[in-house]
């Protein structure tokens, strides 16, 4: 059997996402998800943990992303972990995972955010069938940071 790198995420966007063009003309689109898990301590409080994930979205994805995506918003997010791995300046090995990401769905009701389009099930479906048709597999070196 192969291995196996796919994760689903639901979370909340810590601000707006960043979004470039890099020198091949791909779009990149980048974002923080808040992610919590709620669970008592083993002296009965409750008490909630939150993690931060990185996220990257590339190409007619990463557009979407721009188009309608904004701080605050709840996404169920799919895609792959992928580490990156570089030295500081002061010469310190560090690293990172981020989740690549191949599909995005909004969970907040169109009701709470205007700026949602409502051909939005149509967009997401032409976008997934781009991604699968799609012979883009990025490297490191698109990667610009």
């Amino acid at each position: 059997m192969s291995d196996i790198n796919y994760v689903i995420l639901i979370g909340r966007l810590t601000g707006d996402p960043n979004y470039k063009l890099i020198q091949t003309g791909m779009s990149l689109s980048t974002f923080t998800i808040a992610n919590h898990r709620k669970y008592k301590k083993k002296s009965g409080e409750l008490t909630t943990e939150t993690n931060y994930i990185n996220c990257i979205a590339w190409g007619k994805l990463s557009d979407f992303v721009k188009n309608y995506i904004k701080k605050g918003m709840q996404i169920v997010v799919e895609g792959r972990l992928k580490q990156n791995r570089w030295q500081t300046e002061d010469g310190k090995n560090v690293s990172s995972i981020d989740v690549v990401v191949n599909n995005i769905q909004i969970l907040t009701p169109k009701t709470m955010n205007n700026n949602l389009n409502q051909n939005e099930e149509i967009i997401s479906q032409e976008i997934q069938e781009d991604y699968e048709n799609s012979t883009l597999d990025s490297t490191d070196e698109d990667i610009p940071f």
